[in-house]
């Protein structure tokens, strides 16, 4: 997961909000396509909560469920861009593992991709599963968007594999020095995340204290 920083409200959806009788059916059309590029934009290219790389549609997750606060449906501030929730076992069958909005549905959640503490308490574990030291963060990575199925795990893992050793062959073909290699792509990660950020990072991390010691 990455802190994300958000843009300023689309002017489309700020009208939209200023009619007192409007609600989210209300944003469709253009302004739902401007937002939905927006999301994409401030997130870079990744869903805010398992960061996997958008395939192909933003869903608008309400970070505080309509239901709990309707006053907030027309809000940029309460959006969030996800992934479609679904990753398949065997299309063939039909059979598909649920997580992120998919999972956590319209419940209250704590772990909140704007609040850069909340990064601060994750890390993973040699399974590649991520836990958080908060007791309430941690029950929303595990039982409401259910972020650490084996699929799921594993993909992190290969992700940030092929990402290592496409930097290593650079660091070879360059002659450059393994460490400072690792410290580039770590920095460079703010700028072009790899998918999986938070992951990428977190792994970068430890590898860089190993050779730096």
């Amino acid at each position: 997961m990455s802190f994300i920083l958000k843009s300023k409200e689309p002017h489309c959806l700020s009208e939209l909000n200023a009619v007192p009788t409007n609600t989210y059916d209300d944003l469709k059309g253009d302004c739902q396509k401007e937002t939905r590029a927006l999301l994409h934009l401030d997130q870079k290219g990744l869903c805010a909560y398992c960061q996997r790389k958008f395939i192909s549609n933003v869903f608008i997750e309400h970070w505080i469920p309509q239901s709990a606060s309707p006053e907030l449906q027309l809000k940029y501030s309460n959006y969030l861009g996800v992934c479609s929730g679904k990753l398949y076992i065997n299309e063939n069958e039909g059979t598909f593992n649920v997580f992120c909005s998919v999972s956590k549905g319209s419940r209250t959640i704590t772990f909140n991709p704007l609040d850069e503490s909340h990064f601060e308490t994750l890390s993973y574990n040699e399974a590649n599963q991520i836990a958080s030291s908060s007791s309430k963060i941690d029950s929303d990575l595990n039982d409401l968007l259910n972020l650490n199925f084996n699929i799921l795990c594993k993909l992190r893992q290969d992700s940030f594999e092929r990402y290592l050793k496409n930097i290593l062959q650079v660091a070879r073909s360059m002659k450059l020095e393994k460490l400072e290699v690792l410290q580039k792509a770590k920095a460079d990660q703010s700028k072009d995340p790899n998918e999986f950020v938070h992951y990428t990072v977190y792994r970068l991390n430890q590898l860089i204290d190993l050779h730096s010691s």
